[in-house]
C-alpha cells in the first residue's frame, strides 16, 4: 500500500508552511486542482493542479505555456468567485493560499491586445468587469 512498488510511478508531495502569523508545516496530500482559460473563450477551460505554497506568479507562466501566450506580451490574472464576479490578482509574489483560491475555482488569464486596450474593463467603483476596451 504505502512505499514504492515496481512498474509504478512514486507520488511526490510538497511540505507546505500553513499560516499567516503562526506557521505549520504539513505535508501537501492534495494539491490544488483549478480551472485555468483565457479571455474571451471563459468555457473552454483546462484543469490543472499546483501547490498551495507556489505564487501567482508561477501559476501564470504555467497558464501562458497552457495557451502558447508569449511572455512579452502584457496580461492580467483573474479569480472568479461567480459566474459574473472576477477579482484582479494584484500580487504575483503571493502564494495561491494566501490569495483565496479554492479547489474547483476558475482563474482567467487576459491578454493586451496589440493596439494596448484591454478586452475587459475593471470598473472602480463595484469592482465588476466590462467587456468594453480601454486604454490602460
Amino acid at each position: 500500500w504505502y512505499g514504492i512498488v515496481n512498474g509504478r510511478d512514486s507520488m511526490g508531495r510538497q511540505v507546505v508552511k500553513y499560516g499567516k502569523f503562526v506557521k505549520q508545516c504539513k505535508v501537501e496530500v492534495y494539491p490544488l486542482e483549478l480551472k485555468i482559460c483565457l479571455y474571451p473563450n471563459e468555457s473552454d477551460f483546462t484543469i490543472v493542479s499546483l501547490s498551495r505554497s507556489d505564487t501567482v506568479h508561477t501559476l501564470e507562466k504555467f497558464i501562458r505555456e497552457v495557451f502558447n501566450i508569449e511572455s512579452t506580451k502584457r496580461s492580467r490574472l483573474y479569480n472568479r468567485h461567480k459566474t459574473y464576479t472576477y477579482d484582479l490578482i494584484k500580487d504575483m509574489n503571493l502564494e495561491a493560499q494566501h490569495v483565496g483560491l479554492f479547489d474547483g475555482q476558475c482563474v482567467l488569464l487576459e491578454v493586451q491586445n496589440e493596439d494596448g486596450t484591454w478586452p475587459r474593463v475593471i470598473d472602480q467603483a463595484s469592482s465588476s468587469l466590462k467587456r468594453t476596451h480601454s486604454r490602460i
